[in-house]
């Protein structure tokens, strides 16, 4: 299956899907906006709010049920996608000219076959609980313990600070910031922690907030 994930977000309650290199070098007004909307080089996606938004797109090939079950197909939107050299961009409106560097939180690019497509887009909205299991069931025991970790840093840091302030015990509370500090510092910077990090987003990357088909037309 033809999938393609990207990131992006919005400052003024709106994403759009569009072809790279149509893009104007300076930011667009709403005239512009229209002219690459009429051309099929552009597809919008009122958002109705701003934030981070995730993509998946799907080539020439249907929405999984377990993913499609979740979109709204009632205020889909319909449009051509023209991709002269087959690069996609996704991002906030504000987002959509030449000079705008890609980043993760505003707009991403990427590449897909050149051509000329169907798109249709859907709205998603997967229940907190569901990402919330899946995050959990993906958790070891170990990984557990490990992320027990800066409770028990605090738990012992504040026992430890009550005695000391109880003794006017400046010094040593002094220290006991510095290592709690210390010690939560060498916890985000294990690789453990890094790896449950890289795996959490992984399945954050699973459920997407707007899901396009692109279907091609020639």
């Amino acid at each position: 299956m033809a999938k393609l994930i990207m990131t992006g977000g919005t400052d003024v309650g709106e994403m759009a899907v569009f072809s790279v290199d149509a893009l104007p070098a300076g930011r667009p007004d709403a005239t512009a906006i229209d002219a690459l909307t009429g051309q099929g080089l552009l597809l919008r996606l009122p958002t109705g709010a701003d934030g981070a938004y995730l993509l998946h797109v799907y080539l020439d090939e249907p929405v999984p049920d377990d993913v499609m079950r979740y979109c709204s197909a009632g205020d889909a939107r319909h449009g051509r996608l023209s991709l002269p050299h087959g690069r996609l961009g996704f991002g906030g409106l504000e987002s959509v000219f030449a000079d705008f560097e890609p980043n993760e939180a505003i707009r991403s690019d990427g590449t897909l076959p050149a051509g000329e497509y169907q798109a249709t887009a859907y709205k998603a909205a997967f229940p907190d609980a569901l990402v919330t299991h899946a995050m959990r069931a993906a958790i070891s025991p170990e990984a557990k313990k490990h992320l027990a970790v800066p409770v028990q840093i605090a738990v012992i840091a504040l026992a430890l600070m009550a005695v000391t302030i109880v003794l006017k015990a400046w010094l040593a509370a002094t220290v006991v910031v510095l290592a709690a500090v210390g010690g939560l510092w060498l916890f985000y910077k294990h690789p453990t922690t890094q790896q449950l990090r890289d795996q959490a987003r992984s399945i954050e990357l699973r459920y997407p907030s707007i899901v396009v088909t692109l279907r091609s037309t020639v």
